[in-house]
């Protein structure tokens, strides 16, 4: 593929296609970290019909907003974004990055940055003042270190893959949404 990547707001139609990148980037994402046949579930036949059907009702909602990237007409990454899912108290003024995931072969290219950015300016769109996020993966924290978010302290235990026993730690990033001077291409 060559190019520059474009962004645009995702449709229903696109569940399968984000599905397939979800999946290959958690895997890629988990491999060392995670046990094997754990990541294996996750690309089972059963487990792919699940992952397209939440991805229906995501993209079906209006108050999620979800973006892809595209490179030569192929979907090679997205993100998603809406009301944080933290404290109640936060919620009117904070919104939350629920998922960054770029396909293992795009990754290192920018696609991430303007995926961000996508998802800061959706945030902006609908009055949120800050933004969140959750990551346990090293690479991302570094990742999202760069583009301006900054680590609070805050931990949460999380599933890795629903329904197995393998856990990871979240750690909380905040982001100030009137901060202009980050790398994302807002």
């Amino acid at each position: 593929m060559s190019g520059s990547a474009s962004i645009r707001k995702a449709v229903v139609a696109d569940a399968e296609v984000i599905s397939v990148v979800h999946v290959a980037s958690k895997q890629a994402a988990y491999r060392g970290l995670v046990p094997a046949p754990v990541l294996s579930k996750l690309s089972a036949p059963q487990a792919h019909v699940k992952r397209q059907e939440m991805w229906r009702k995501v993209l079906a909602n209006d108050k999620v907003d979800v973006f892809v990237a595209e490179l030569d007409g192929q979907v090679v990454g997205f993100v998603s974004s809406g009301l944080t899912h933290d404290d109640e108290r936060l919620q009117k003024a904070t919104g939350e990055i629920y998922a960054l995931y770029v396909s293992p072969d795009q990754q290192r290219g920018g696609i991430g940055r303007k995926l961000t950015g996508a998802a800061l300016r959706g945030l902006e769109k609908r009055g949120f003042s800050e933004a969140t996020l959750w990551t346990a993966l090293p690479s991302a924290r570094s990742f999202y270190e760069a583009v301006g978010f900054r680590l609070d302290g805050a931990e949460k235990v999380s599933p890795l893959v629903p329904g197995y026993f393998v856990q990871v730690t979240d750690v909380r990033y905040p982001f100030n949404l009137a901060n202009k001077a980050v790398e994302t291409d807002r």
